[in-house]
């Protein structure tokens, strides 16, 4: 009893002194992992990958991460297909924190930055009805796709930072931002031949970013 009467009158001083204490000061550096939520952009601090992020100043931080996604689907049956594709994407972005520098909640505003390349081979196995003076035969037809793609984007972000623990905390933001990309499609064909496709893009948008846990140390 004696022990429980102790840990009452404590838990309300530690909880205090929780709330006094300056959620991030300069120097401070945190290690980043990107938890996937929704996104429209692929404007997010990290894509399913790591990062770091440095307090460079009580209310700034600089930020940075590299992650990595891939997708490989086989499907056999009458019409099958194997697809394999690899999407990597740099990120850089900058927050102000805003408010009180104390407390359990940072809510923060800022630009973000990415770099995505990916990339996918497939093919593609249909079967086709040719019909001939001789009457008609479905024959299995094979299709080969290859496709490469490139994007850029920027966006203005708005967010906020909760701490979970002394040196744990969980953020997500909501992002504006303009996405250029660029593609080719290559299609091979008989005697030789390859149809290529060509398209440049231009898309605005809004998302949000996938949430990051950071790890501070």
């Amino acid at each position: 009893m004696r022990a429980l009467f102790v840990l009452a009158c404590l838990l309300p001083l530690v909880a205090s002194a929780q709330r006094s204490r300056p959620f991030a000061q300069k120097g401070d550096v945190a290690l980043v992992v990107a938890i996937p939520a929704v996104n429209i952009l692929n404007l997010e601090p990290a894509f399913g990958g790591v990062g770091l992020r440095y307090r460079v100043a009580d209310r700034y931080v600089l930020g940075g991460s590299a992650g990595f996604q891939t997708q490989d689907v086989s499907n056999e049956g009458r019409n099958s297909e194997d697809y394999a594709g690899l999407a990597v994407t740099g990120s850089l972005w900058l927050e102000h924190h805003i408010g009180r520098r104390a407390g359990s909640v940072s809510p923060l505003y800022g630009l973000g930055l990415t770099a995505q390349t990916s990339s996918f081979d497939a093919t593609y196995v249909r079967e086709e009805t040719v019909c001939t003076g001789d009457g008609c035969t479905t024959l299995p037809v094979t299709y080969d796709l290859t496709n490469a793609r490139t994007a850029v984007g920027a966006g203005a972000l708005l967010g906020v930072e909760l701490r979970l623990a002394r040196q744990i905390t969980l953020g997500a933001a909501y992002v504006v931002g303009l996405e250029v990309s660029s593609q080719r499609s290559e299609s091979p064909r008989e005697g030789g031949t390859v149809d290529a496709f060509e398209s440049d893009g231009l898309r605005a948008g809004t998302g949000l970013t996938d949430l990051h846990l950071s790890i501070y140390f």
